[in-house]
Parts: structure tokens; sequence; C-alpha cells
């Protein structure tokens, strides 16, 4: 039996809310699968790559990248020693929950933590020298930057403290290795799969428990410290650098997805000038 034409029309209203609502749980349950809700970003434009370090010949506004005297990466050895200057303090928060941005920057993934628009104040601090600094995010790169003892590992991460109005102050380091069987248990936070080359227009707003990390930093008993710049364009310096003598041992798999997920992005290591490594 054919239905009327009128019953089609009175039917349609009820199918295209059903049709609606089916639409909606399934971005919820996206939402709830990758860690939160999932919302548009204006993917970076680089005027630069890492296939050519002439980064100083783009524009003046490069020009400290090749003119500077504090430039980072640097080789490190251990031989030198560790530091025993500008020792780090981590705040009691350092090693909690934090709530943020995880996207792919079109070199690797990143995570950024939430904050009001221009104050850093609020986030977890590390104190040197009688400063205090926030941890603004942070990000890998592949392979590492640094080497050690001519050692540069597949991969690299680098946290980045800010001053309370959002200037660029200090960077943690820690190199990133295969060494166990059992994942990261801070990696393992992340939603699988990571965010890809592809994604770079989407962020997921993603909860971390910085607490794993209090035992990879293992009281920073063993560092070095320097002067240093940050790695890409515009090479600004200023940033004092803490790199950890630990390794981030990860899984082979985490370091498979790291991989996968990035693209090379490793600057070339720097000769040593004005950086006073360890002074």
């Amino acid at each position: 039996m054919l239905f009327k034409l009128s019953t089609l029309v009175a039917l349609l209203p009820a199918a295209l809310a059903c049709f609606e609502g089916h639409n909606l749980e399934t971005r919820r349950l996206h939402a709830r699968q990758v860690g939160g809700p999932v919302t548009p970003r204006t993917p970076t434009v680089y005027d630069w790559t890492y296939e050519d370090q002439n980064w100083a010949a783009i524009k003046p506004a490069y020009a400290v990248c090749s003119s500077g005297r504090n430039q980072s990466p640097i080789a490190l050895r251990t031989s030198t020693g560790y530091a025993t200057t500008h020792k780090p303090n981590f705040s009691a928060n350092m090693y909690s929950k934090v709530t943020g941005q995880f996207y792919n920057s079109g070199h690797g993934v990143y995570y950024t933590l939430n904050h009001p628009s221009g104050d850093y104040s609020g986030l977890p601090s590390m104190k040197f020298d009688s400063e205090t600094v926030y941890l603004g995010g942070w990000h890998t790169h592949t392979p590492a930057e640094h080497t050690v003892n001519g050692n540069k590992p597949r991969a690299e991460i680098h946290f980045v403290f800010y001053t309370a109005t959002g200037s660029p102050r200090s960077v943690v380091g820690f190199h990133i290795a295969a060494g166990t069987t059992t994942p990261s248990s801070f990696f393992s936070q992340y939603p699988t799969p990571w965010p890809g080359l592809e994604t770079q227009d989407k962020q997921v707003q993603l909860t971390v428990d910085l607490a794993p990390l209090q035992a990879v930093a293992d009281g920073f008993r063993r560092y070095w410290t320097y002067n240093g710049s940050l790695t890409t364009p515009a090479c600004s310096e200023g940033l004092r650098w803490f790199f950890n003598g630990n390794t981030f041992r990860v899984s082979n798999a985490q370091l498979a997805e790291i991989e996968r997920v990035g693209e090379f992005s490793s600057r070339n290591v720097n000769a040593i000038k004005n950086h006073a490594v360890n002074v």
C-alpha cells in the first residue's frame, strides 16, 4: 500500500530530527573518544623550512638566527660534568592536572595550556635565580636537536616556560628514546591516533596529568644549563635552558607515533659561543 504524500510530509520533520540527533550523538561520542571538544584551528603558515636553515636570509627579523651568540641547540658532553648552578625548583602544582589544546603544528604534536589572554601567572611554575616562570606548553622534535656525546636520538621534547605576561623565558628539554615495553604513562594520556599532519585545522581540548613527569625529571639531579634561544625563527635569545641528563623512555609504539605525526624538525647544532654552559 502506498503512503499518501501528505503522510510523508508529516513524517519528514521527525525523520530529520532523528537524523540530526544521531549526528549530534556521533559528534559527542567522537569528542569523548579523542579527549574533549574538537574545535577549528587556523594552521600556522611558515615562511621557513628545516631543509634550508639559512633563516637569517629570509628577512631581517630572523637575523639573530645567524648573528646570535647564544643560539640553540648545542652539543652537550658528560665529560664536562653536570650543572650545580641555576638549579630549577618546581612548584607544587607543576605535577598537577592541566587542561589545554592538543594539535599538530605542521611539524609535530603540540600541547598548549589554557590561560587568560596575556596572563600566564596561574599556570604550573618553575623558579630559578629568584625568577618565576610558567609552563605554557610542550612539543616534540624529530629527530632530537641537542646532541649528548655526539649522539642524537630519534626525538626530543621541549617544555616551554614564559614570564607572567607571556614572553618565552626558559626551556626544559629531554631526549626521547624507546627502551621499555611499558608505554610512558605521560604519553599514554594522548588520545589515539595522535593528530597527523593532515589535521592542522583542528585541535582537541585535553586534560593531562603532569605527575608522571616527576619520575622522569628525577629531581633534576643531573642536568646541563646554558644561555640559549628558541630553536625556530625568530631564534630569540635570552632563554635559560635546562637539559635533563635522564632520557624520557617510551615504548617502541609511542616513539613510532611521535615520528608518524611529525616531519623532520631538527635544527642543526650551533657552535658554543657565549652560552656559559653550566656556569
